[in-house]
């Protein structure tokens, strides 16, 4: 049965999304992330590392919090009332 009243609780890990693009598509010239932000190993130095290293590629999506200041492409997307 579907609970309707379910909400997310944030803690997306995307660790091993980048390891995957750093690894299969270095020569991307832009990686999209579409993400509340709420992010849960955003700490971590390999993902810190790795968004540091594509920051220039990056363009960081959010819907909710705002991603690390030093990816600079930023776009909010907010509800329509």
């Amino acid at each position: 049965k579907l609970v309707m009243s379910l909400k997310g609780g944030g803690g997306t890990m995307i660790g091993p999304a980048l390891d995957v693009v750093e690894k299969k598509y270095k020569k991307a010239d832009k990686v999209v992330i579409l993400s509340d932000w709420e992010i849960g190993d955003l700490n971590n130095p390999a993902v810190d590392r790795i968004l540091r290293k594509m920051a220039d590629k990056i363009i960081a999506v959010t819907t909710h919090s705002e991603p690390p200041g030093y990816l600079k492409k930023r776009v909010h997307i907010g509800s329509i009332s």
